[in-house]
């Protein structure tokens, strides 16, 4: 499954068959982020988050993305 949260700033990767998958999302709108619709989006989609470290990503040539890991 493939969906966008958190207002569309959120990209949302999660394998069902897996258990799990991760999120993603720009460093520049980490502190614009609403964190409890986010994990109560994750909630209704089944899922939920289980870490996140901002100094964990890659770089774009606009941007750091930063992931976080999202299970079951």
């Amino acid at each position: 499954m493939c969906a966008n949260i958190g207002d569309g700033r959120v990209e949302l990767r999660f394998d069902e068959a897996e258990g799990g998958g991760y999120i993603s999302y720009a460093l520049s709108d980490a502190e614009r982020l609403d964190w409890r619709q986010i994990f109560n989006e994750l909630g209704a989609l089944g899922c939920q988050l289980v870490s996140y470290d901002l100094d964990e990503g890659y770089y774009t040539d606009e941007n750091q993305i930063c992931w976080g890991v999202v299970a079951a």
